[in-house]
């Protein structure tokens, strides 16, 4: 990462908020139907935004801590983890080398390279996601559509996340830590009314 990837010197301060909020967002799921939901996208595709692929990639490890948790009872949780790790590692990988390669710098706040790349890179990393585990299914002999309907409910997500990471961005380059408590605080009382009804 830190020879094929650009990145920018890291805030400690709001890298540690951020990396608390996504673990909190990702100990909140809610449910529609059959289908789980997790925003902790708003979280790591900020960092991405703001300081490159190798801190969105620790920050989206870190926030494995509560699916862990609750699944610590299952027997084959070791092997679940190291699947469900791996396969983030390689949906931000390739999600990163796309969007570097069309352009994206890293640390540019401008409103409009912001929408594009945070997009394309929220869109990238969903898509190879979904591949992972179609694929994954396929080996295993479960006979499930690509776009299932857990996979719409994903993809619709990115447009609840996506304002609120492009939001936050824009914040933290203006203001700083506040920042993070000024959108993190609503989102979280979004998230869990959602999650109530």
């Amino acid at each position: 990462l830190y020879f094929f990837f650009p990145s920018q010197p890291i805030d400690l301060e709001i890298f540690v908020y951020l990396l608390i909020f996504a673990i909190i967002t990702t100990a909140i799921p809610f449910q529609v139907g059959e289908t789980t939901i997790v925003l902790s996208q708003w979280v790591t595709l900020t960092a991405f935004l703001l300081y490159g692929i190798g801190a969105e990639m620790i920050i989206v490890q870190f926030s494995l801590i509560p699916i862990i948790y609750q699944m610590r009872n299952r027997p084959d949780v070791v092997t679940r983890v190291l699947f469900i790790s791996w396969m983030f590692v390689v949906s931000s990988f390739f999600a990163a080398g796309v969007v570097h390669l069309l352009g994206f710098e890293v640390g540019n706040s401008n409103l409009v390279h912001l929408l594009i790349y945070g997009s394309l890179f929220a869109l990238i990393h969903m898509f190879v996601n979904h591949l992972i585990l179609y694929l994954r299914d396929q080996l295993i002999g479960i006979k499930e559509k690509f776009f299932s309907e857990d996979s719409k409910w994903d993809y619709s997500s990115i447009l609840i996340t996506l304002p609120f990471s492009i939001a936050l961005v824009i914040m933290i380059n203006e203001l700083g830590v506040p920042a993070i408590f000024l959108l993190g605080v609503p989102f979280f009382g979004i998230t869990v009314v959602v999650k109530m009804y």
